[in-house]
């Protein structure tokens, strides 16, 4: 994975198209959340959601066992968050939660990646795939929940009436 660049309200990174690197992509988005105040339950989401696409492109995108440079962007846009994700695997639209042809696999297989996909879908705000220049490019959008300072706070606070 290259270097992790935080600039302003922006994270960019990428992974090579190997499952094990989803890891290190976790931590950058943690890493990016916290530093933002980004309630914990939104950093959450996000990442199940990258992880979810990220897992779906390395599992059934790539064929020819070469490696493939995945990038992901993720912007604090006022009180959205928008992901970005760019790769050049086969696979076929993410945009849609659910699959149609088999490939090869169960119907078993195909269910539970239509799953994940389904989570994303039910989790985030907007999801959209376009495919560019032979390239996927997957926008995802979060609106942010309270900051994690006023989460707490507000926990810690006295209830009504006080």
């Amino acid at each position: 994975m290259n270097d992790v660049v935080y600039a302003d309200d922006c994270l960019e990174t990428s992974l090579v198209n190997d499952l094990r690197e989803l890891v290190k992509v976790a931590a950058a988005i943690e890493d990016f959340c916290r530093a933002r105040k980004i309630a914990a339950q939104t950093a959450y989401a996000v990442n199940l959601a990258i992880d979810e696409v990220l897992t779906h492109i390395i599992s059934n995108g790539y064929g020819d066992g070469d490696s493939h440079r995945i990038e992901i962007i993720i912007r604090k846009e006022g009180e959205t968050l928008v992901l970005a994700i760019v790769d050049d695997s086969e696979v076929a639209d993410v945009g849609q939660a659910k699959g149609s042809a088999l490939n090869g696999k169960s119907e078993l297989e195909q269910a539970l990646g239509d799953l994940g996909l389904f989570l994303v879908h039910q989790m985030m705000d907007s999801v959209d795939h376009r495919r560019m220049h032979g390239c996927n490019v997957t926008i995802i959008t979060k609106a942010l929940g309270a900051p994690e300072e006023a989460a707490t706070e507000k926990e810690k606070g006295a209830g009504p009436g006080d």
